[in-house]
């Protein structure tokens, strides 16, 4: 691609960007140097003794580290194949919403319980909540029918009864008001929640890291080990001393109390060949996601709060009501999962094709096999974050232009001012275009549409916190929270307490088993 494109894939942003830049100085102590000084580390490859393994660095997985420091007394190891966030979570929006999710699913009470924590961290915790790029923006649901409509009135209704603050329902004209950059039709209509939110999902994740550090300072509770992927699990024994997860370079990190895998959608393929239960294989599949930032065009409105149109919810549906998995997503997420991931040392991809012409061709070939809903946002540096789409494409993590000219058509029809002459034009290096990023990631999608959270059959003392597609940040806090439970650590004293029996949906028994079902759904749908 032209230089004045620059590719974040999965997650890690590069080049000239101002938000790459603000998510670097978001974390002084770590960055880019930590990472080269943790790789160089991997020579000395001595065996490590820990209470707890946490094996990926992404927020889940950062999130369960950060609590097992600040609420218990063990000690914790965490290793991944990257650095931080390199996966899903740090090539996305950073919405931390209820207003698009369903109370029908298990979900919901995992997002209530993740937002009341993250709400009181950034509010103990000042200084982080600016690093991390915590804004309360707000979201905003566009309806664009009548029958949209109806089912805004109903989701409104809905989150009230549930006690979510700054519920309104905007007319039309009141929409375009809150945000003079839309461009609806007359039968639009709008409903905002003030108490929505989002934040950088790279940038949590440095504070997160440097948070680990320090609660494990004094103590030395807490190593890190940077670009050491694990290739190995071990269970543990009747003689009590744990699992052990085996890197890249040999080297042996015991977990005396467990280790618990949560590095995303490659989770599937550590667990099966650890078990030999090929379900795992199946259960997690990568979707890939394409999220574009720009800057903002000139003359255009500021967008202040967090748009997504409403056909976006039905990725949050609960099974059998519009989401989890019907049998064509459950065939091509099979097909996915079971093909395998790409080996690190694969050769690099090749180049996207060229950004489409004004026939839109290849764009109108890409809505067809891409799933593309509007979703816009301003990231903490001014820049605008345009989104967003789906599609089951293997372990690529490549960019592909003709999707992204398909994501500024849909964010055309309703913004007029981000017309797809921009991505075109950044992209080619037209004069006064400004630079463009493309953040590109594998969301670890879980058929049946709920992660998998808790011990793994088979395996003792090894633990699974893993499938939570695009969700990761929005439901982070509350997964850390379910697995001390499950390594018989006290929750945390504080907030809403999780209802008893609320996550039982995700346990990996239960997961298993959809998946097996799913592969059956798969292959009936192939008959």
């Amino acid at each position: 691609m032209a230089a004045s494109l620059h590719h974040a894939s999965s997650g890690a942003l590069h080049g000239r960007g101002p938000h790459s830049a603000r998510a670097r100085r978001a974390a002084p102590r770590h960055g880019w140097r930590r990472c080269s000084t943790a790789a160089r580390a991997v020579a000395n490859a001595e065996p490590i003794d820990a209470d707890v393994v946490v094996v990926g660095a992404g927020v889940v997985g950062l999130c369960i580290a950060h609590q097992l420091l600040q609420h218990t007394r063990l000690s914790v190891a965490l290793i991944d194949r990257q650095q931080p966030c390199s996966g899903a979570t740090g090539a996305g929006q950073g919405y931390i919403w209820m207003s698009h999710r369903s109370p029908d699913s298990p979900l919901w009470e995992l997002a209530a319980r993740s937002r009341d924590s993250w709400e009181r961290f950034v509010r103990e915790n000042p200084e982080l909540a600016t690093s991390m790029e915590w804004q309360t923006t707000g979201s905003l649901l566009l309806a664009t029918t009548a029958a949209e409509m109806s089912q805004l009135e109903a989701r409104a209704a809905m989150l009230q009864g549930r006690g979510v603050d700054g519920v309104r329902l905007l007319s039309r004209d009141q929409a375009v008001r809150e945000e003079p950059a839309l461009g609806l039709p007359q039968t639009a209509a709008g409903l905002l929640v003030e108490s929505d939110a989002q934040i950088s999902g790279r940038a949590a994740a440095f504070a997160l890291l440097d948070e680990c550090e320090r609660l494990g300072a004094a103590t030395g509770r807490c190593r890190v080990l940077l670009h050491e992927g694990v290739t190995a699990l071990e269970p543990g024994g009747a003689d009590g001393a744990g699992a052990v997860a085996v890197t890249e370079a040999g080297r042996r990190v015991r977990g005396r109390r467990g280790v618990v895998v949560a590095s995303g959608v490659w989770s599937g393929h550590l667990l099966a060949d650890a078990s030999g239960d090929v379900r795992w294989r199946s259960l997690l599949a990568p979707r890939r996601g394409h999220l574009l930032e720009l800057a903002r065009p000139e003359g255009m409105p500021p967008v202040r709060r967090g748009i997504m149109e409403l056909s976006y919810t039905r990725h949050y549906a609960p099974p059998g009501a519009g989401g989890g998995s019907s049998a064509e997503e459950a065939a091509a997420a099979v097909a996915q999962a079971l093909a395998g991931p790409v080996p690190a040392a694969a050769a690099p991809p090749p180049p996207p094709p060229p950004v489409v012409g004004s026939d839109g061709t290849a764009a109108d070939e890409a809505a067809g096999r891409v799933d593309v809903t509007f979703t816009a946002t301003t990231s903490a540096a001014g820049t605008l974050l345009i989104g967003s789409s789906r599609e089951f494409n293997g372990w690529q993590a490549a960019p592909d232009s003709a999707v992204m000219a398909a994501i500024m058509e849909r964010a055309h029809a309703f913004m007029p001012a981000l017309s797809p002459a921009l991505l075109e034009a950044a992209i080619g290096g037209g004069a006064g275009a400004g630079a463009a990023s493309v953040r590109v990631g594998l969301r670890p999608y879980a058929l049946g549409g709920l992660p998998a959270i808790g011990p793994v059959p088979g395996l003792r003392d090894v633990y699974v916190a893993a499938g939570h597609e695009g969700s990761g940040l929005s439901l982070a806090p509350a997964t850390a929270e379910l697995v001390l439970q499950q390594l018989g650590e006290a929750p945390p004293p504080r907030g809403r307490p999780l209802p008893p029996g609320a996550c039982d949906a995700m346990l990996p028994e239960q997961r298993l088993a959809a998946a097996a079902e799913a592969r059956e759904l798969a292959g009936s749908a192939r008959r």
